[in-house]
């Protein structure tokens, strides 16, 4: 299950990319969405110098193959924001010039187990 806080000012700790995110609220403006990867899914790692296919980007990470399958990608306007357990886009990262945090949290549902 997820849940989206509020918005909040900004915060200067770090979030666990397995449990949560937390991304720039005023770039993130939109439909927010979960969702399963997509064929042709790219988007920008945080920290890496442009973007990538989300196929390879999970490959990379050696992530198997059917837990890439099952994923979840959290989205915008479905352009992937998210990849939960791994990382956000870059373009939607928290900067020294953030004003409001927008914070996304993963949780295990009653009777699901992980998370």
């Amino acid at each position: 299950m997820f849940e989206v806080a509020r918005a909040r000012r900004r915060r200067d700790t770090d979030v666990d990319p397995a449990r949560g995110a937390r991304l720039d609220a005023a770039r993130a403006r939109g439909a927010l969405a979960v969702r399963r990867r997509r064929q042709g899914d790219r988007f920008w790692p945080l920290g890496a110098p442009g973007t990538r296919s989300l196929k390879r980007f999970l490959i990379d990470r050696k992530v198997p193959r059917d837990e890439r399958a099952s994923t979840p990608v959290v989205t915008l306007d479905d352009q992937p924001v998210w990849i939960v357990g791994h990382r956000i886009d870059e373009r939607f990262k928290v900067t020294p010039t953030t004003d409001t945090v927008l914070e996304l949290q993963v949780r295990a549902a009653a009777g699901e187990k992980g998370m």
